[in-house]
């Protein structure tokens, strides 16, 4: 059963506030330190024992998860797979809660916008331009596989990003932490008309076995092992991208022409987005039922 949009913009409010009056304590803020202080201590053994260049990442993850199973009045865990960090139940929505962790010295500007995979949204957004060649537009989709109802109960998202700085042992600091939510499906349609998403962190491609079920095992459509002289080759970033004007896309939402890129050694079809971004100020002014005004996103020094 759909939830009303009213309803759901106070459901969605409510858990916000829920969750800040968890993470807005000294309790949680001492608990972050304590991992900040932990890290320290041990910094040598956790850099030699690990790979994992984000030393900060599974902690968080697991204090996010001791908080919010404790505090929140949770039924049951939500089980389906497709779904953030942390999944549960509650009397009236589905809360899925995801802890990121930034890098401030390599990755500064990734704090402007909440990143995200389709696992992690239910909403549909419009395709996503990300590049216009001879006015070709490479169009890319992005759909969100978050269901939007599980048991009659709307599924929402929420966020909760730790910023870091790991120079050395001594000059490692937890600095500040936020949290956001980010839409439910129907109050993007609604509020946002579909184009929330900024742009694409990175991109998907179509593979061989998408190829063989969706697309009639089409050998146009295959990864290829070398450059189409036909292909139009341009420079995109740090990196190329090859138009093919003789092909038209077989995503029919996506349009246009082909543009292939290379990726684990073959040129494949850019399709997909692999991950995408919301700027976090697009998220901070949000309304309720009553078109009160509430906000969507929040910063907590440490």
């Amino acid at each position: 059963m759909q939830t009303s949009l009213n309803t759901l913009k106070d459901l969605e409010k409510s858990y916000m506030k829920k969750i800040i009056d968890i993470a807005d304590t000294e309790k949680f803020r001492n608990d972050i330190l304590n991992i900040q202080n932990f890290i320290r201590n041990n910094y040598e053994k956790i850099q030699s024992y690990s790979s994992e260049k984000n030393k900060v990442k599974i902690a968080i993850e697991r204090l996010i998860r001791f908080y919010f199973y404790k505090n929140l009045n949770v039924e049951n865990i939500y089980p389906s797979p497709i779904s953030s960090d942390m999944a549960i139940e509650c009397e009236d929505a589905i809360i899925n809660i995801d802890a990121k962790s930034i890098d401030m010295i390599e990755n500064k500007g990734d704090d402007k916008s909440i990143h995200f995979q389709k696992n992690q949204i239910n909403f549909q957004n419009e395709p996503v331009v990300s590049l216009k060649i001879y006015n070709q537009y490479l169009n890319v989709l992005f759909p969100g596989r978050l269901e939007a109802y599980y048991n009659d109960k709307p599924v929402l998202t929420y966020f909760i990003t730790i910023n870091y700085e790991d120079l050395s042992k001594e000059k490692f600091i937890i600095s500040d932490y936020s949290i956001c939510s980010v839409p439910h499906k129907d109050i993007v349609e609604s509020d946002y008309e579909n184009k929330i998403i900024s742009n694409l962190k990175t991109w998907g491609y179509i593979d061989k076995k998408e190829v063989e079920i969706n697309y009639n095992n089409n050998p146009a459509y295959m990864p290829q092992t070398n450059i189409n002289p036909n292909w139009k080759e341009y420079k995109y970033k740090q990196s190329f991208i090859w138009l093919d004007e003789t092909l038209n896309h077989p995503n029919q939402e996506i349009g246009g022409k082909v543009f292939w890129k290379k990726i684990d050694k073959k040129f494949k079809i850019v399709s997909f987005g692999g991950s995408a971004r919301i700027n976090k100020e697009k998220l901070k002014n949000r309304k309720d039922s009553e078109d009160r005004c509430w906000e969507g996103y929040i910063k907590y020094q440490l």
